[in-house]
């Protein structure tokens, strides 16, 4: 019976291919949570949708993309308070200095009262370090 493949016209040689394997444990040690200061205040909420706005334009959270700018913490009853990230903390601990010019003059056109508040470094690689965060 013949084939109706054709047939090679050179010899083919086998090469011995070799694997290495590597064991990946199923759950690797988690990384040490890192975490950098910004510089935060609380807000009204009515006040949010301008405030984002604006420290869009002059401060934008480069490297902070995975981190939403403003949080919700509810309080006891129905009572919720919201707090915004101004930008990230470029002097020591106390906030009444060490923050861009722009950012300066919102903080006193609307009042605020900045405080150094910490947020992770990096996005969350599981649904644990997503609820932690």
């Amino acid at each position: 019976m013949a084939s109706s493949q054709p047939q090679p016209q050179f010899p083919l040689k086998l090469i011995d291919m070799v694997w290495e394997l590597i064991e990946v444990p199923s759950n690797p040690s988690p990384p040490q949570h890192s975490t950098v200061d910004v510089v935060a205040a609380n807000i009204v909420p009515k006040l949010a949708n301008a405030l984002i706005r604006q420290l869009n334009q002059v401060c934008p959270l480069e490297n902070l993309r995975h981190v939403k700018r403003v949080r919700r913490r509810v309080g006891f009853g129905e009572n919720s308070e919201l707090s915004i990230i101004l930008c990230l903390s470029t002097g020591p601990e106390n906030c009444s200095e060490g923050f861009p010019e722009e950012v300066q003059k919102i903080v006193d056109n609307y009042h605020l009262s900045p405080f150094i508040a910490k947020v992770a470094s990096c996005s969350a690689t599981s649904k644990e370090e997503w609820e932690e965060q």
